[in-house]
């Protein structure tokens, strides 16, 4: 959306999401999406959320600006982040967010608003740049396997025990 109408491959800072106004029939539309539904753990991407899932849905707006479809959608992004914190989050406290998102305000700002009594950082604050917690976790996940020792959480992902993860092969 934001590379189609801004030439841009993200909303930097989320200014442009900032610049418009949340339209409430469209957010009730794409949350509705069954995806939002489902306990974790999950994962999905554009195999699911893509231009042509988002336009089928624009129908129930016609004429919208697009700076209100991103706003629209960042807010979209925060209630479905905030919902999962609140209903499996077992009263957390703090929610560090890493990625893109940790540096978008407009998000941060908008998760901050659903969460009032969490405190929402970015991983940064806690000395894990939020570009590079992917990276960390694989890393750690090498560790792990090479030492051994179990790598997965039986009480997060549902496994039925803890488990080395993968296969070390020497070439």
């Amino acid at each position: 959306w934001c590379q189609r109408h801004t030439g841009e491959a993200f909303d930097k800072d989320g200014a442009w999401a900032a610049s418009g106004k949340v339209l409430q029939p469209l957010l009730n539309v794409l949350y509705a999406e069954a995806f939002f539904a489902v306990p974790p753990p999950k994962s999905t991407g554009r195999d699911l959320f893509h231009s042509r899932w988002l336009e089928e849905r624009l129908a129930c707006v016609p004429g919208a600006r697009a700076q209100d479809v991103q706003a629209t959608l960042t807010e979209l992004t925060a209630l479905a982040c905030a919902e999962c914190v609140k209903r499996y989050g077992d009263g957390s406290r703090r929610l560090a967010v890493c990625g893109g998102g940790a540096r978008n305000a407009t998000l941060m700002r908008r998760l901050q608003v659903f969460l009032p009594d969490v405190e929402v950082i970015a991983t940064d604050t806690l000395g894990l740049p939020a570009q590079q917690v992917e990276a960390a976790a694989f890393a750690w996940l090498a560790r792990q396997a090479l030492a051994g020792l179990p790598g997965n959480l039986p009480n997060a992902t549902g496994a039925r025990g803890a488990r080395v993860l993968g296969a070390i092969y020497p070439a």
